[in-house]
């Protein structure tokens, strides 16, 4: 019953989190669609780039479709002026990304509507996406990083109000306190704000969830490339082909049997497991051995309520992360149960999605209201916090329809 209440829920709340171009502020950049926030209420009352692709999925599942392609026309339209998606569009705040998830929601929204004409945009879209990317985020070796675009003068000015902390390789000529405000903001971009696995470095490390994410943006722009009929699609195929080589070579550990991020700056794999990994599953970067091994190590992440973002061990003292253990996010629920289903392991996605739709609802039956994260060892909201941790439908209700789906279908 409790399944049913909170789809009800869901369904009757999704205008809630609707904003509407004639009301935003004037520090906004103007977007043309309505669009979706990740909450009911006064917190992130903005477009934010990577919640919205999995708030999409569940729109996507509830009879929302038109409002999922707003937000991708949003997206596309923020592409076209600014070159990247950013993480929320405020005039004075356009400093970073986040995780590039468009080419997954365009083609969502393309295999739902098949709108040939709506793809070609796009598809050029993606092409600018992937420029900056390129360009502003990528590593000699052609691996890609977290970063930002702020100069010096902002970082400092921004220093004044944040704790040293320790500052490792960014840039020769940079204050050493510039340098590491510089990687907490590339840790912002990362969406995993913040987290033990990049050891306050973050733009020194290839990413294991970037770098899926940008395979499957080369992926998916071969497939729109085939369907609008253009040649480009070999080279996309062949991005894609190297990229896996690099993914293979630098993020894989084969003594260990998993994928780890690549410190560049300490030419070293990083030592922390994260249920990042399961992004190489979905994406399809992972072969049929390596995903047998990962599936192996489940048990280090997996907890009586889902997975958590990292698996516990050392940190240092007083340090909190609410990307870690023992919290259970939505979005790597999702990589999760979507990577273990295309590798070919149902049982597994079956029961991360059971657990995921079960945390939901024990805690909607207990608050009358789903919430950002969730404690995966206790099945409660008592979560490690960076900030008081709001209600939340976005990504919570899009992974959770997704689950509902699975378990329905499989």
């Amino acid at each position: 019953m409790e399944v049913a209440q909170v789809k009800r829920f869901i369904v009757d709340h999704w205008d809630d989190t609707v904003r509407y171009p004639q009301n935003q502020a004037q520090d906004e950049v103007p977007l043309a669609a309505p669009f979706t926030v990740p909450t009911v209420g006064p917190t992130f009352r903005l477009l934010f780039y990577w919640d919205t692709y999995f708030t999409c999925e569940g729109l996507l599942r509830s009879g929302r479709a038109e409002l999922a392609r707003c937000n991708a026309d949003n997206f596309i339209q923020l592409i076209e002026q600014l070159g990247y998606v950013p993480n929320y569009p405020l005039k004075h705040d356009l400093t970073r990304s986040q995780p590039p998830v468009a080419s997954l929601l365009f083609r969502a929204v393309y295999e739902y509507a098949h709108d040939k004409d709506w793809l070609r945009r796009a598809c050029h879209a993606i092409e600018r996406e992937y420029a900056f990317w390129m360009s502003t985020r990528a590593f000699p070796n052609g691996l890609n990083h977290y970063g930002n675009h702020l100069p010096v003068a902002e970082l400092l000015a921004f220093a004044k109000d944040n704790t040293p902390g320790r500052i490792v390789h960014v840039a020769p000529d940079m204050p050493e306190r510039a340098r590491q405000v510089a990687h907490q903001f590339a840790e912002c971009e990362s969406g995993w704000d913040f987290t033990p696995r990049f050891d306050g470095r973050c733009m020194d490390f290839a990413p294991l969830d970037l770098n899926c994410l940008l395979y499957a943006l080369e992926t998916n722009q071969a497939y729109f490339c085939a369907e609008l009929g253009y040649p480009e699609g070999a080279v996309w195929a062949k991005r894609a082909a190297r990229r896996k080589e690099l993914f293979d070579r630098y993020l894989w550990d084969e003594v260990f049997g998993f994928y780890f991020d690549f410190d560049m700056a300490g030419i070293r794999p990083g030592n922390i497991v994260s249920s990042a990994a399961f992004f190489a599953l979905w994406s399809g970067l992972a072969s049929p051995n390596q995903a047998a091994r990962i599936v192996d190590m489940l048990p280090q992440l997996e907890r009586s309520f889902g997975l958590c973002a990292c698996a516990p061990g050392p940190r240092s003292p007083g340090q909190v992360y609410q990307w870690d253990a023992p919290n259970a996010w939505a979005p790597v629920q999702f990589a999760a149960i979507a990577g273990l289903l295309r590798c070919g392991y149902p049982t597994e996605a079956r029961r991360i999605a059971q657990k995921w739709v079960d945390v939901v609802a024990l805690n909607f039956e207990k608050t009358g209201n789903l919430w950002e994260k969730y404690n995966a060892e206790t099945g409660g909201i008592n979560a490690a916090n960076e900030y008081e941790m709001p209600a939340m439908l976005g990504w919570t209700a899009g992974t959770f329809l997704y689950a509902c789906d699975v378990l329905e279908r499989i």
